[in-house]
């Protein structure tokens, strides 16, 4: 994709291009091409030196393409037309998946009743060409999405990234909202925990009924802000954070408004994934509502991470990292600095090497440790990189990492007064990485932006038009109101 020539748009409108002014390219998935519209869009001088979001590059692959990829997809694989099975149309793939379903339970029933359960003719069908097919028509708008995603992030999305799925859980009225403020402009360069739309929102609703930009109620699912004083760093608030709401108070509001204060989250933060979506079923070809990638490995987000590393080291006071917090659905392992630790680690080289060796795209699914080597040798080599890379960014930020963590979470090795980190990294399992991370948010700071959905390095939605896949280009510094 790299060196494709196209017409700079300066534009924040999603759907206010001329289609003249759409050229095209294509892209190959299983050696079948697929026609790929692609723009390019520029935020304004004032508006890229204040974010660091310089502007993204859009592709759109209209719905008629993407059906022409999955008849020619479906007929490589099977021979046979997938018309034949009931596909329609794109608008349709869960019905299709639904009516598939019930067509393949029903077989799976007669077969069952009329052998058993544990009969040569029942293994022969769950064998069978017809099982696969059913197969592949229940995971067709999942795993069409991924091939589509990895191809055009250059196998990057969402494997090397923090992602995050706006509001999964939202309601068909709060998803019809969002629809609507995705096309309007600058929609992506809104801030997550933005204090104007929390002031608003907070004039009509209880704190608790307020959603959050992680799309879950402050009641049930803290975002914990913490306020300090931007002159001694001295935390201002006597509890340890306060829910996002009462930001809307107006002696935080105007102390943030007139630079006096600023908020972040030490002890909590903004939820993501590593190295694959919270739930990964819900990544659909037909999502309407975007979901996001923040780069492992690109400069300007490592950037972000290793200054909020500082800033929450050696500028903020009154704040006890290794106070435990209690909530309903998090672990203290995952929230505020542990979070931001374990992300510089999930970003450097070393680990990305692994990862790469040991993650299997096509299954969406971590590799066990030991069909590569040994699981003793494997955890001993990943082990000490670990190590290594927490003492490199000690030796880098000049701290000791767990002066800000607690010594229980992690085990001492056997033959000296080291510790372990692997575990603490990863304390699913072998790379379950199943708990979810948080990415550090600030708010009224000179030299650190606030989060906005445009720092992500990638997105990707439905619209009417087709499929969209978003791609941010970003500076190689962070901006800073100082310059």
């Amino acid at each position: 994709m790299k060196g494709f020539e196209q017409k700079v748009i300066k534009t924040d409108n999603l759907d206010n291009i001329p289609n003249k002014e759409k050229p095209a390219t294509t892209i190959e998935i299983n050696g079948i091409r697929i026609e790929v519209k692609k723009e390019n869009f520029e935020y304004s001088e004032q508006i890229q030196k204040e974010t660091g979001i310089l502007g993204y590059e859009r592709f759109v692959i209209n719905k008629e393409n993407l059906i022409d990829f999955i008849k020619k997809d479906f007929k490589k694989e099977f021979g046979i037309d997938i018309e034949q099975k009931g596909f329609t149309n794109i608008d349709s793939l869960d019905d299709f998946k639904e009516k598939s379903k019930k067509e393949y339970e029903q077989e799976c029933q007669k077969i069952r009743s009329r052998y058993g359960s544990d009969s040569k003719e029942c293994k022969e069908f769950f064998e069978s060409t017809e099982n696969k097919i059913y197969s592949k028509i229940r995971n067709l708008n999942t795993d069409t999405c991924y091939k589509i995603i990895r191809v055009l992030s250059n196998q990057e999305y969402p494997d090397r990234c923090f992602t995050h799925e706006i509001g999964f859980d939202y309601g068909k009225e709060q998803k019809e909202n969002f629809k609507k403020e995705l096309v309007k402009n600058k929609f992506f360069i809104q801030k997550i925990y933005d204090i104007d739309s929390i002031k608003e929102k907070a004039r009509i609703e209880s704190p608790q009924k307020i959603f959050n930009a992680i799309g879950n109620l402050e009641g049930e699912i803290r975002s914990d802000i913490t306020i300090f004083d931007k002159k001694t760093g001295e935390k201002i608030n006597s509890n340890q954070s306060v829910l996002i709401a009462e930001l809307a108070k107006p002696e935080y509001f105007e102390g943030i408004k007139n630079g006096d204060l600023f908020a972040c989250t030490p002890n909590s933060g903004f939820n993501v994934s590593t190295g694959k979506f919270f739930l990964p079923p819900n990544i659909k070809l037909s999502n309407e509502i975007p979901s996001f990638g923040f780069s492992m490995k690109e400069n300007f987000f490592n950037k972000y991470l290793n200054k909020a590393l500082d800033i929450y080291t050696k500028e903020i006071k009154g704040f006890d990292f290794k106070k435990e917090k209690k909530e309903k659905y998090k672990h203290i392992y995952n929230h505020g600095i542990n979070s931001l630790i374990k992300e510089l680690i999930f970003s450097d080289n070393s680990i990305q090497n692994i990862f790469k060796r040991i993650f299997n795209q096509e299954e969406n699914q971590w590799f066990k440790p030991f069909i590569i080597q040994s699981f003793d040798s494997f955890w001993n080599d990943f082990s000490k990189i670990v190590n290594d890379v927490i003492k490199k960014l000690e030796t880098q930020h000049n701290i000791k990492i767990l002066d800000y963590i607690k010594e229980r979470n992690f085990k001492k090795e056997k033959n000296d007064d080291s510790y372990n980190f692997s575990e603490w990294l990863d304390p699913a399992g072998i790379f379950g990485l199943e708990g979810e991370l948080r990415l550090p948010i600030f708010i009224g700071r000179d030299d650190i932006p606030q989060l906005c959905w445009g720092h992500a390095k990638y997105a990707h939605f439905m619209s009417p038009k087709g499929f969209n896949f978003i791609e941010f280009k970003h500076a190689d510094h962070l901006p800073s109101k100082t310059d």
